[in-house]
């Protein structure tokens, strides 16, 4: 959860082949995007998703990679 840092996700779909969402944070002010994060299929047949970020400042990288991992174990993805 990044709302306690003071970021503020946006969640949306995507055109991109493959990904089915993508979280675009904010920092606090919400006029500068802090990186985004995404949701993909698997490029094979399996069941699995893989997630990733994208953009990140050094700043944010740590709570970023936080966040990320606890997604990845909730989703039950890479």
């Amino acid at each position: 959860n990044l709302s306690p840092y003071g970021y503020i996700l946006d969640l949306h779909e995507t055109d991109i082949p493959g990904i089915n969402k993508e979280f675009t944070v904010y920092y606090r002010n919400g006029a500068y995007i802090a990186g985004t994060f995404w949701i993909a299929n698997s490029m094979t047949i399996a069941s699995e998703r893989i997630v990733g970020m994208n953009g990140v400042s050094k700043q944010a990288y740590p709570i970023f990679n936080k966040s990320l991992q606890q997604c990845a174990t909730r989703l039950s993805i890479k």
